[in-house]
């Protein structure tokens, strides 16, 4: 559930299309596709004049923010494929573990290459994490709001509460300490996407979709959810997390600003629904909340995991029931998320040329969605798996692959 902000996101879950979510070759433009919009907003000019959008909670399914999308203001070193250099590991994907796993590498003194195709891209993705997680790391600094523990709603006579301090992720902050770091280590870039990796004995090489052949010891595959290089030998069916969250200005909400609703599972909203009522008994949703003042908060509903994905127009539709409910007047939306993670599903091929972190190797956590702190931890490992595989006088032969994975799975 990180992967929302929990990551997400419009986590992209790389591609799947809402009606069965089938997923589609990862070298091909892939999309979520959603019911048709209506045109029902009123808008206006705030004193700064940014456009307002004003809505009734009955259009709030209608509200779509334009996506602005910003990039770190950084100088890259780029990598210059037409030299033929094989360097010691190349990173393709751009994301927190591939980061990660990058700074830690070059650090040790290893060349490293990272592929991506929009590598100074300040992450979509918001992330919401446990404080102790990233004071562990040495990452409070990337954290822009803190709650001094969670609430979890069971029902409307019983709650929960959870004595941990949970956090909201500076995503800008994250991206640039974690490529600040990068570019310090020698890392160099590549900006394109791998279309295809060719394997031969003593090196791998990565062929991209902008003609450029990248050559490298060892191969990371960090490219998320698309599974584009790493190997599996058992289908792919896994179920999936689905959810649908706004960031909003509201008239108010009835939450606790010093903590974050973790859970809501109240269903009382729905008893003038049947149909509503009769879809949460098979397949429950709950709200996750991060309340920033008593009139800006992240509003998420959630389904936590259902074979096949809850359809997103439901998703949208129980939110809007449940804000009325709780007689939440949305007055602007700053953005919107739409995430769709997979969740369970089979671990890649031991062993195999190709590594994998995050999403790529399985790392969801299987009942909540967590992965982004999880990865960034697990990073270290591979790191260190990967150095000692790359020991100079030392061949890449199936054993060294195995001691690398071993890294992420154990023996």
């Amino acid at each position: 559930m990180d992967n929302l902000l929990r990551t997400h996101s419009k986590l992209e879950f790389s591609r799947l299309l809402l009606h069965g979510f089938s997923e589609k070759a990862c070298n091909k433009t892939q999309e979520v596709k959603f019911g048709p919009k209506k045109s029902c907003l009123r808008r206006g000019m705030d004193n700064n004049g940014c456009v307002k959008i004003k809505a009734s909670r009955g259009a709030l399914l209608e509200l779509v923010p334009e996506t602005k999308k910003e990039n770190l203001e950084v100088e890259l070193p780029i990598f210059d494929p037409s030299k033929g250099t094989v360097v010691d590991l190349a990173v393709v994907g751009g994301g927190p573990a591939g980061l990660a796993v990058a700074q830690q590498v070059s650090q040790a003194g290893l060349s490293v290459c990272s592929i991506d195709p929009s590598p100074t891209l300040i992450w979509p993705n918001n992330y919401g994490v446990w404080v102790d997680e990233f004071e562990a790391m040495d990452l409070l600094d990337c954290l822009d709001t803190t709650w001094s523990g969670a609430v979890v709603y069971i029902d409307d006579q019983k709650k929960k509460h959870l004595d941990r301090p949970y956090g909201r992720v500076n995503r800008k902050q994250l991206k640039s300490k974690m490529l600040l770091k990068c570019i310090s280590n020698g890392v160099k870039f590549h900006q394109a996407k791998v279309i295809k990796v060719i394997h031969e004995e003593s090196k791998s090489m990565l062929i991209c979709n902008d003609g450029a052949t990248v050559q490298a010891t060892v191969v990371l595959d960090a490219t998320g959810f698309s599974r584009c290089l790493v190997q599996y030998d058992k289908p792919y069916n896994p179920g999936y997390q689905v959810a649908y969250g706004i960031l909003a200005e509201v008239e108010g909400h009835p939450f606790d600003v010093e903590k974050m609703v973790f859970m809501d599972w109240r269903d009382s909203h729905l008893a003038n629904s049947k149909e509503l009522r009769e879809r949460n008994s098979r397949i429950p949703t709950f709200l996750y909340a991060m309340p920033f003042s008593s009139n800006r908060i992240f509003l998420e509903e959630t389904s936590l995991v259902a074979r096949p994905g809850v359809p997103m127009d439901d998703i949208k539709e129980r939110m809007v029931a449940r804000l009325r409910h709780l007689g939440i007047e949305v007055t602007s939306i700053e953005e919107d998320e739409h995430c769709v993670i997979p969740m369970g599903g089979p671990l890649p091929v031991l062993p195999q040329r190709v590594v994998g972190i995050g999403g790529t190797a399985g790392m969801v956590h299987p009942s909540t969605g967590y992965m982004v702190a999880r990865t960034l931890a697990a990073a270290p490992i591979v790191a260190d798996a990967i150095v000692r595989c790359l020991d100079p006088g030392r061949n890449l032969g199936e054993k060294n692959c195995q001691q690398k994975h071993g890294g992420i799975y154990g023996p």
